[in-house]
Formats: C-alpha cells, sequence, structure tokens
C-alpha cells in the first residue's frame, strides 16, 4: 500500500512540475526567392512574430553585398533592405531570426523565481526564421 501512496504523490508532482510551465516551440522557415538585376535594391517587410521581448537579427549575412540590413520598428516589426554588390551576377542568401531578448531595461536579466519564471502562463518560444534566396543576373529584354 505504502508503495502505491509513493507512486502516486509521484506521478501527482512530475505531473504538476511538467504542466505548470508549458513551453511551446514552433519553428517556422519561410524562403523567399528574390530576383534582381544587378545594381537593383530589394526590400522586404517582415510582420512582427512572438512575445513582446523578440526582436529580429541578421542571422546569416549576405556574402556579396553593398548594402544588407534591417530596420526593426517599435511594434518589432522589421523592414529588410539588400542592394548587390557594384555589377554583382550570381547568387546570394540572407537569414533574419527572430531572438528572445529576455531583457527589459538594462544589461541584467531578470530574477530567477524557480518554476521556470512562468508565474502560471503559456511561455512561447515561436522561432520564425526568413531565407532570402537573392538571384541577380541581368535578363534579356526585349526592345
Amino acid at each position: 500500500m505504502k508503495n502505491y501512496l509513493s507512486l502516486f504523490l509521484l506521478v501527482a508532482f512530475a505531473s504538476i512540475v511538467t504542466t505548470s510551465c508549458y513551453k511551446e516551440n514552433n519553428e517556422v522557415i519561410k524562403t523567399i526567392n528574390v530576383s534582381l538585376e544587378p545594381n537593383e535594391a530589394y526590400t522586404y517587410n517582415i510582420p512582427a512574430v512572438g512575445d513582446a521581448d523578440d526582436k529580429f537579427e541578421i542571422a546569416k549575412q549576405a556574402s556579396h553585398y553593398l548594402n544588407s540590413t534591417l530596420a526593426v520598428d517599435a511594434t518589432n516589426a522589421a523592414t529588410f533592405n539588400y542592394t548587390p554588390a557594384e555589377n554583382y551576377e550570381g547568387n546570394d542568401e540572407v537569414q533574419v531570426k527572430n531572438v528572445e531578448q529576455h531583457q527589459q531595461g538594462g544589461s541584467t536579466p531578470p530574477p530567477h523565481r524557480g518554476g521556470g519564471n512562468c508565474q502560471g502562463k503559456r511561455h512561447e518560444n515561436d522561432e520564425v526564421t526568413y531565407i532570402f534566396k537573392i538571384t541577380i543576373q541581368t535578363t534579356n529584354k526585349p526592345g
């Protein structure tokens, strides 16, 4: 009987611990194929995703660029701007990803409060990666 009671308490404790802070990991990869003429600029608006503390950043920078930047606004949406290197023809790739900041004003992370710091809320770890596959080539235009 003691064994059953101990087993029941162990299972109850384990279920409380594992469900008290449910973390949802959703990884989304969006591939965007871009065709440009040499020296042609490209802009793409990325909508905000994830929690309020998520910020977009360039995870993999292009190899052949004159300009490859990311501007993030107050709503955490971003604008990706790209211009290939002067007269470059070929392929390039840029990866933009949202990153959890976990910091609120200052460089010190919030204190740990046990239980995963969830405070009874669902904690989302949505990861969104935009992969820009860029092809730069001169197209023959009739004329």
